[in-house]
């Protein structure tokens, strides 16, 4: 008997995990089903490069250049663009397709939920109350509406993971303290490469504050010096780590932040995703972002969502805080409102003056992973702190619930009849939304008849109560921001012509507008496309001079000398009209390489039209040549009379280099975590054989 609740005991962890991920699998069933397809930048910017990607990735090839977007960009330099980003890579390997889109967003919720659980359970030591934390965050409206934006969901998986490793670093000494200042680097690292700098600068500095709120603690014993001296040493071992395992982005980011647009937003601009005031009412009811948006049009969709599971807000909110981590909590959580709010408030003016890149990117209501993680982690402090604590607080908790909710959600409702029988300017929603109010307040007023039983039953159905809102939260917005049940157009055909064992194929040599509803991919090379705004300075100086090419185009042709003068390094047309001697009717693209036979009658130039990057590189006839650079910022290399076999081929060796210093530095630490892992399974296993054995004397 006692064996079967050691073993109980032992793999309680192991069920709730489990059980965790078949609830958030439940809830986003639709997604995985097929039932809702997501939408907007997902297969308008997102996808196209996940594709360009894959398709180098299966032919043995780095990601480098994307050739159909802006007249090609470098793909591995893309800001907002994860291309480096582990589960991007791993993902690539099989080969993007819109299912395996709807997958990807479902594994990033997981492992929120899975690094909150962690995280939780550090502080709390509660299966249970670790697995509704996980389910609360994974679930919240972060996830919620801003399915279409992948890099904006990867940070709020790793705030969670990021916060544990420090909290485990802080209180660890000796070798301890490496091991977790690693996790701390590998996160970091991982922040870096899905390539949203501030994401990073931010994350950091949240940790910062933290960091200073435990100085006194850390500096407590006698001997400061030696104290500041493991710390500087810390921090460097997190600094070197974070480089290596995100180098590839460090490199890239760094590389071409000088050579894009959009170096500064306006204060206007920059704050246009500002968390209106109004949003904040749906914390009462998800479908409260729709009424707002529905009468407020200049406010934006995808950043509108603040829902989260209704009992995580009154949990919060109803026990005085006592200890000091709880007064820094609430502040942490004002302070993460008054960041989201943009502005409408005034800390987001600080980091948009301040802190590094933050004025270049539109996104203020994008920090909300902040306020989500804090206060499911005072809430859960909370719930756990309310199980331990005198009867007179547990009693003073549960008689403010009934009072408050009543007030709050009879008022509610009595708005929203006001607002249906005065016909106010809304989504046909009213109905529903007046049945899922009474829900909630039967849900919430339930816990009346649980006061008389024995307090660990009123936490467990609580908790439940927190699952059930979850779900409640998801399934109302599913239709709204997720996805839709209409399946974008699939584009199968194009995609499964460039996933080829060859790697390489003859495409017509010209250019095509880009679809009017997407910017997916077509056999043929379009003039522009969309992936966020963030254009090189040469195609965006081609464009003002009217030097982009049009549809029908071509993208390789020759020009006979005559016909171009020299000037340095860069080739102009002596004529208002370019006259196109020689165009092949086909050009051969593999990833990251043209390549075409052109026949010459004299000497001239051939051009390619994609922009100039540092990287590329030319072969004529197998020989490397000069590139030059052409008018609108394209390239040209210069050919004789006769056949020739002209090649261009990206090949940034910088890039490169960066690339594989992060592959091997994930490789190393993957050898060093299984080390740690087969190192703390042989003390479990020693620590169980003790255990049986004590037993079994007994």
């Amino acid at each position: 008997m006692n064996r079967k609740f050691i073993f109980i005991d032992r793999y309680k962890i192991q069920f709730s995990i489990l059980f965790m991920i078949i609830t958030l699998i439940l809830i986003y069933y639709s997604i995985i089903s097929g039932q809702l397809w997501l939408k907007w930048d997902v297969y308008d910017a997102a996808f196209p490069l996940y594709v360009a990607e894959s398709d180098a990735l299966k032919a043995g090839e780095l990601p480098l250049w994307e050739p159909f977007v802006y007249r090609g960009v470098p793909l591995s330099h893309l800001i907002g663009v994860s291309v480096w980003f582990p589960l991007t890579i791993i993902l690539g390997f099989i080969g993007y397709t819109q299912y395996l889109m709807q997958i990807q967003y479902l594994i990033l919720i997981i492992l929120a939920g899975i690094f909150m659980y962690i995280s939780l359970y550090n502080m709390v030591k509660s299966p249970w109350l670790s697995m509704i934390g996980g389910i609360a965050y994974a679930t919240c409206g972060q996830f919620i509406s801003n399915a279409q934006h992948l890099t904006f969901i990867v940070p709020m998986v790793l705030f969670p993971l990021l916060h544990f490793a420090f909290r485990k670093w802080y209180r660890s000494q000796g070798r301890e303290r490496v091991k977790w200042s690693v996790l701390m680097g590998i996160t970091l690292g991982m922040f870096l490469l899905n390539n949203y700098p501030p994401f990073l600068f931010v994350s950091v500095i949240y940790i910062l504050v933290e960091y200073i709120l435990f100085l006194k603690q850390a500096y407590s014993n006698e001997d400061k010096y030696k104290t500041f001296v493991e710390h500087f040493k810390s921090a460097l071992i997190v600094f070197a780590v974070t480089c290596l395992t995100g180098s590839a982005s460090l490199f890239t980011t760094l590389e071409i932040f000088g050579q894009i647009t959009r170096e500064k937003l306006s204060w206007e601009l920059a704050s246009g995703a500002s968390l209106n005031p109004w949003y904040w009412f749906s914390f009462i009811s998800p479908v409260f972002a729709q009424i707002i948006h529905a009468s407020r049009y200049d406010i934006s969709l995808s950043m509108s969502n603040i829902y989260i599971a209704l009992p995580i807000i009154l949990i919060a909110i109803f026990k005085k805080p006592t200890k000091k981590y709880e007064f820094f909590l609430l502040s942490i959580i004002l302070f993460s409102i008054l960041l989201v709010m943009g502005k409408y408030g005034f800390v987001y003016k600080i980091f948009y003056d301040f802190v590094p890149s933050m004025d270049a990117f539109k996104f203020p209501a994008g920090l909300r992973y902040f306020y989500f993680y804090y206060i499911i982690l005072l809430s859960i402090l909370n719930i756990h702190s309310l199980s331990k604590e005198n009867k007179e607080l547990y009693d003073f908790w549960r008689k403010n619930v009934l009072s408050f909710f009543s007030v709050t959600l009879g008022t509610t409702l009595v708005f929203v009849i006001l607002m249906y029988i005065f016909k106010v300017n809304t989504i046909d929603i009213p109905r529903y939304i007046v049945l899922e109010l009474g829900i909630s307040f039967i849900l919430i007023s339930s816990l009346k008849f649980f006061w008389g039983v024995p307090k660990k039953y009123f936490i467990v159905y609580l908790s439940s109560l927190i699952i059930v809102f979850s779900f409640m939260g998801v399934l109302r917005n599913q239709n709204f921001t997720i996805g839709t049940v209409d399946r974008p157009d699939s584009f199968q055909k194009e995609i499964t012509n460039l996933y080829n064992e060859s790697g390489s194929k003859d495409l017509d040599n010209y250019f095509v507008e880009p679809s009017t509803n997407s910017t997916i991919y077509r056999e043929q090379f379009q003039t522009s496309g969309y992936v966020g705004s963030f254009e090189l300075k040469k195609f965006n100086e081609a464009t003002e001079s009217n030097e982009i090419p049009l549809e029908s185009d071509p993208v390789v042709f020759a020009l006979e000398k005559d016909w171009v003068i020299e000037t340095g390094n860069v080739l102009a047309t002596n004529n208002d009209n370019l006259v196109q001697m020689t165009v092949p009717q086909k050009i051969n693209y593999a990833p990251n390489k043209f390549s075409s036979d052109i026949v010459m009658n004299e000497e001239g130039y051939v051009v390619l039209q994609q922009t100039y990057f540092n990287g590329w590189r030319a072969f004529v006839n197998d020989v490397k040549v000069d590139i030059k650079e052409f008018t609108g910022g394209v390239m040209a290399v210069k050919v004789e009379p006769g056949l020739n076999h002209i090649v261009f081929e990206f090949k940034p060796i910088g890039t490169i280099i960066a690339v594989w210093v992060s592959f091997v530095s994930w490789f190393l630490l993957i050898i060093y975590g299984s080390y740690l892992f087969y190192k703390n399974q042989r003390k479990r296993i020693t620590l169980g054989r003790c255990i049986h054995e004590q037993i079994d004397s007994n």
